[in-house]
């Protein structure tokens, strides 16, 4: 498979209302995309909630996501454990 990129640079991991990140569903749904990656977790999403409802997307098509910073890839076998593991968001952090 060709690496298609779905890049919102410039643009906050706030919320889901990216438009490349909008028409990546798509992408996966038409069986186009098998792993996305991306340099961060909070690159994706920042909110806990709209990290799950993305990794709901990925399971349910047997889409791979891998971190790059974070070293988190869930086509291995620490890779899916690691997503039930609380990790405080950058504002929390920042307290």
């Amino acid at each position: 498979m060709l690496p298609t990129r779905y890049g919102d640079g410039g643009l906050s991991g706030g919320n889901l209302e990216r438009p490349a990140l909008k028409r990546l569903p798509a992408g996966i749904e038409a069986g186009h995309v098998d792993c996305v990656v991306v340099y961060k977790v909070d690159r994706m999403s920042r909110s806990l909630i709209d990290f799950k409802l993305v990794m709901e997307v990925f399971d349910r098509r047997k889409v791979s996501f891998v971190s790059v910073m974070q070293q988190f890839n869930t086509a291995q076998s620490m890779g899916r454990p690691t997503l039930h593991i609380p990790r405080p968001s950058p504002s929390s952090s920042a307290r």
